[in-house]
């Protein structure tokens, strides 16, 4: 998996940064700027919303 290149992600483990990277691969999250995660921010349910949805459309499931 290609690296998401965030920065902020430096700190967390492999296992969270290889997630990290996964999500972003695939659209389902694209941080809080392009050069940003922001990984210790709350996350609103707005939020979590649009990467069910983009979780959902990545796997072929129409909304």
């Amino acid at each position: 998996m290609p690296s998401s290149g965030f920065p902020d992600t430096e700190d967390l483990s492999d296992e969270s940064v290889r997630a990290i990277d996964c999500v972003a691969h695939y659209g389902i999250t694209t941080g809080t700027s392009p050069t940003t995660y922001s990984p210790h921010d709350h996350l609103t349910r707005a939020q979590m919303a649009r990467f069910l949805i983009r979780t959902a459309s990545a796997l072929g499931v129409e909304s």
